[in-house]
């Protein structure tokens, strides 16, 4: 359809128009992001975007899906040129509301691009994180200068055929002849580079594109030290360790929108073929970072791929969403494998905080809950000695008023309070840490990430949390569970968000070990839901948001002996020989 367009009058930037609309030549300027067509290199491959309206649960939610083959339909009516010398962040294309329902992509000087989906809306032209710059002058088509004119023309109205008079018998005056126009197209190499996205379309209701790999890599990024390649349709992937402290990572952007509060729930395989154990961890992203929920899953050394779980819920309205798994342990050449990869709109009944479920989970344990192994955790007394909270990073802090309070005044690193206990923690056993949080800043949400961990680090799990500003102090708890013997446990609250105009606010820390629990991974719980009680507790409903909420493997009352979770061993993976056979 692009080639013929070429016979059809058509440059790789539509058609040139005069003041009176008519037509007076192709246009050759590509990649512009107000020309909605398939002449344009940006949507040649994988075709143009457009949303589609998806209600699952009742959430209604949206997709912008590529695969369009169109030619432009749009004037400049409902596209005024562009000047990439006055560029306005307000007004982005100033598209009209028939070309509401489109995607566009433009390039940032420099490198790198940005995906804007509904093109009415506000644009980030000098991609600097924000939209508030007024004019700006930028190449956002790649041509190599900030020189450029982007108009846009209603192509199918104008489409003339050198043939002639095509099906019209009888014709006397035939259609202005056009002559083809001779272009050097890309190669196919040249197009895999130029169009990350060419064939992404997710079958719902899972919103990624690709997710068991059967064509390759297709879709999936990656960035840092990675080294991933796909065999016999499973993605493997290792940290290669040349850069300290960075993490491997593959991901995949969505081209969704889902609303505030969605329930989100992410499934995927991991295995690790090294005699090491290996540590993941698997974000679900907004574009941009600004809302993130995470999860930190440990593979045994030589483990069979194994199905994980996240269930999770979005904070604010997500806008592309993300799904980023990063190999976080330097290892070599040895891989991690992850297969069958899902993001889906669930009901709300499903998502009760935000859970990470690992198969590798133990069952309730023996002997009785410890006492809190922290001490001062209401912060009655001063902080600083060996033995009780002290502070690293950029942190300014005190707790003067018997409520510890902190704001990172920078970035690596953040800021953080922690204690180091002198408590050894057994391995396979449930922690439990409560704590309450308020944020004083009267406009910003702070995220305050807390970290369960050895205090050597070699295991760890986190949750994070964000708290809305002016929120009252309230009630929060962690559970999760040791992947190893600890010789002395530790807790960690990092004040991850940078601000200098209001304190997260920290007070009544406990820090227990809980045998009489049952662990199934990671769970965080901000205030409003619903916290399962152990199997010895008396039946008490706490006060709920969201729907009640029954942790896997346990649909006991509170008064019964506890459940055993199955442990349901992974199938071994099956070597076949060919596609199509009839154990393939």
């Amino acid at each position: 359809m692009h080639e013929f367009g070429h016979n059809l009058g058509l440059g790789h930037g539509g058609l040139l128009t005069n003041l009176m609309g008519v037509v007076t030549a192709p246009d050759h300027v590509n990649y512009k992001p107000n020309h909605f067509s398939i002449m344009n290199y940006t949507w040649q491959t994988a075709g143009l975007r457009r949303r589609t309206e998806h209600n699952l649960f009742g959430f209604v939610f949206y997709t912008y899906d590529a695969g369009y083959l169109d030619y432009s339909r749009f004037g400049t009516a409902d596209l005024p040129t562009l000047s990439e010398a006055a560029l306005n962040e307000t007004n982005g294309i100033s598209a009209g509301a028939a070309v509401a329902t489109y995607a566009t992509r433009y390039y940032c000087q420099g490198g790198g691009s940005q995906d804007v989906l509904g093109v009415v809306q506000t644009f980030d032209w000098n991609c600097d994180g924000d939209t508030a710059d007024g004019d700006v002058s930028r190449d956002v088509n790649q041509s190599g200068a900030a020189d450029n004119s982007f108009s846009s023309a209603n192509e199918w109205v104008n489409l003339v055929y050198s043939g002639g008079a095509v099906g019209d018998l009888g014709v006397i005056f035939l259609p202005q002849v056009t002559s083809t126009e001779n272009m050097i197209e890309p190669t196919i190499a040249d197009y895999d580079a130029l169009v990350i996205d060419a064939g992404c379309i997710a079958v719902m209701p899972n919103l990624l594109s690709n997710p068991a790999f059967t064509d390759s890599e297709d879709c999936w990024q990656e960035y840092g030290p990675i080294n991933f390649s796909v065999a016999n349709d499973l993605a493997q992937i290792f940290n290669d360790g040349s850069q300290a402290g960075i993490g491997a990572v593959m991901e995949q952007q969505t081209f969704a929108t889902l609303p505030a509060a969605m329930p989100l729930q992410l499934t995927f395989k991991l295995g690790n073929s090294s005699a090491n154990r290996q540590r993941v961890t698997v974000i679900a992203r907004n574009d941009g970072y600004n809302d993130l929920v995470f999860c930190t899953f440990w593979l045994d050394a030589g483990q069979a791929a194994a199905s994980y779980t996240m269930n999770v819920r979005s904070l604010i309205a997500w806008h592309n969403p993300w799904v980023s798994i990063f190999a976080s342990t330097a290892n070599g050449g040895a891989a991690i494998t992850v297969d069958d990869v899902s993001i889906q709109v669930v009901s709300n009944a499903t998502v009760n905080g935000n859970d990470c479920i690992d198969p590798n989970a133990p069952p309730v344990g023996t002997g009785a809950d410890s006492t809190t192994m922290v001490v001062n955790g209401d912060f009655s007394a001063p902080i600083g000695a060996p033995d009780n909270w002290k502070t690293f990073g950029n942190l300014v802090s005190d707790n003067a008023t018997g409520v510890f309070q902190m704001y990172s005044t920078a970035n690596n690193p953040v800021g953080v309070v922690l204690q180091d206990t002198p408590v050894a923690v057994p391995i396979d056993t449930t922690l439990e840490a409560t704590f309450q949080l308020r944020n004083s800043h009267p406009s910003l949400p702070l995220r305050l990430t807390v970290l369960l961990h050895a205090r050597d680090f070699s295991d760890l799990q986190a949750c994070s949390f964000v708290i809305p500003p002016n929120f009252a102090l309230q009630s929060y708890t962690v559970r999760a569970h040791t992947t190893l013997a600890w010789d002395a446990a530790s807790i960690s609250f990092y004040a991850s968000t940078v601000s200098d105009a209001g304190f997260v606010q920290l007070d009544n820390v406990t820090y227990t070990q809980r045998p009489s629990l049952a662990s199934f991974g990671t769970t965080c719980y901000p205030p409003g839901t619903l916290i399962p009680a152990p199997p010895s507790a008396p039946s008490v409903v706490l006060p709920v948001v969201s729907a009640p909420y029954i942790p896997p493997g346990s649909f006991a009352e509170p008064s019964s002996p506890a459940e055993m979770p199955l442990i349901v061993a992974p199938a071994p993976i099956e070597n076949t020989i060919g596609e199509g056979t009839v154990s393939e």
